[in-house]
């Protein structure tokens, strides 16, 4: 098959891997972030999901060769945001068990330097045993190679999956587009193209350390004439 959007059982498309050339460098709207960031294997994104899925959007359109699995009900990905090229490959789980399947897929495939972004891996997850099996799926794949988690946070503001799950990930950076200064909040310079990180779990650096990602959009995006998320569905002929 030739898309790079595939049915939830299928896996990447062959003709579309490249050889490895070493673990890409990551664009994510803040030089000292990345610099922060670089080296460690195991990343999570978390906060209120909107906000979550925007980021999500910008590392898609900013980054080459990186696969998404992304767990979802409906919708969510909006094909007119995403506007790279075809290294980015794309696998949808709508349930707990394909969710499974398509982790088991990475942990299998021999191809490394792609970076893994899963992006709301706990959404079925209605136990803590299901929890504890995503978790360690993550943790096993990472490894072999970098896997970055975009996810939502509970009520009380930390990320889903447990404290299992917190505790895996090397690195948990907290999301926001508002930004608390002394008793106030002042919503962050420059709308939706500005979001609010804060470090909040670093091995080497000290917690709380905060960075402001200015995520400026593809020079592409929207531009009819490039190919977009719609380009790579095809029509699936039944025999």
């Amino acid at each position: 098959m030739d898309r790079a959007v595939e049915p939830v059982s299928a896996w990447w498309v062959t003709e579309y891997r490249q050889p490895h050339q070493g673990t890409v460098e990551l664009r994510l709207g803040s030089a000292p972030l990345e610099e922060a960031l670089h080296g460690f294997s195991f990343i999570e994104f978390y906060g209120e999901w909107p906000t979550v899925l925007r980021y999500l959007h910008y590392t898609l359109s900013s980054n080459t060769d990186a696969r998404l699995i992304y767990v979802q009900l409906f919708g969510g990905i909006n094909p007119y945001t995403l506007t790279h090229s075809d290294t980015t490959l794309i696998v949808r789980c709508f349930d707990h068990n394909t969710l499974l399947e398509a982790l088991n897929r990475v942990g299998q495939d021999e191809q490394a330097g792609y970076t893994l972004l899963v992006a709301n891996p706990y959404l079925h997850a209605k136990t803590p045993r299901q929890q504890t099996e995503i978790t360690a799926h993550l943790r096993s794949i990472a490894q072999e190679r970098r896997v970055i988690t975009f996810n939502q946070e509970t009520k009380t503001h930390t990320p889903k999956g447990g404290y299992f799950h917190a505790s895996s990930v090397h690195i948990l950076i907290h999301l926001e587009t508002q930004r608390r200064r002394g008793r106030g909040v002042r919503r962050g310079i420059g709308g939706w193209d500005t979001l609010y990180a804060t470090l909040t779990k670093h091995p080497a650096k000290p917690s709380n350390t905060h960075y402001t990602l200015h995520l400026d959009k593809n020079p592409h995006h929207n531009n009819p004439k490039t190919p977009t998320l719609l380009n790579w569905f095809q029509l699936t002929r039944v025999e």
